[in-house]
């Protein structure tokens, strides 16, 4: 009988799914989706619809969430988003697998209610707070914006850097990471392809 616990994923949406912050050179101020008039013209993130529909292909579609932070008006403009680029047809995701919060690091309770054990987010604070998820990705190809130190550098001909980070606790952080469970793994890739690759055993981060 196979005991392993199943892959359950979760997704975050600006900057994950969807590019939500503006791409001009130098300038990484958000973008609110709840004030963009144009929000329906964001692209996707580049490889994330195929990545996302190889998941819910291998993994089954009621073990992928999308769980995102965002305002009331941001939550309707993200279900407009999501219907207008035809996300849930191309991805095969169910549409009823998405949540909502207000504050980001309500994501972590979310995640330990849904049993979700893997999650992609853009943020290292959000994945930090996520006690119950044992792989956490990061996708972002930036800097951290958090006390970090890299533990394991993997360079990726033509795709770019996996890097496996370790946090260290900064009293002048709002987040604690004296609590964080060094047993988990936090690992930023710079595409969707390396995240999936990894997910799905075919990519170690770490030899």
């Amino acid at each position: 009988m196979n005991t392993c616990k199943p892959i359950i994923l979760g997704i975050d949406f600006g900057d994950t799914i969807a590019i939500a912050r503006n791409q001009n050179e130098g300038d990484t101020r958000a973008l609110r989706m709840s004030e963009d008039p144009d929000f329906l013209n964001r692209q996707a993130l580049p490889g994330a619809f195929i990545s996302i529909n190889q998941l819910v292909t291998l993994l089954g579609p009621r073990n992928l969430f999308i769980v995102s932070r965002c305002s009331i008006p941001g939550e309707e403009k993200i279900m407009a988003w999501l219907e207008h680029h035809k996300f849930w047809e191309q991805t095969g995701m169910k549409r009823e697998n998405i949540r909502f919060c207000r504050e980001r690091n309500q994501k972590g309770t979310i995640c330990a209610e849904l049993g979700i054990t893997h999650f992609v987010d853009d943020r290292f604070e959000c994945l930090v707070a996520m006690k119950t998820v044992t792989r956490k990705y990061r996708l972002s190809g930036k800097l951290p914006d958090i006390a970090v130190q890299r533990v394991y550098t993997h360079s990726v001909p033509n795709r770019g850097a996996v890097v496996v980070y370790k946090a260290e606790y900064n009293p002048a952080t709002t987040v604690q990471f004296q609590d964080w469970d060094m047993d988990t793994d936090l690992v930023q890739f710079p595409d969707w392809g390396l995240v999936t690759d990894t997910i799905l055993g075919r990519f170690k981060p770490i030899p």
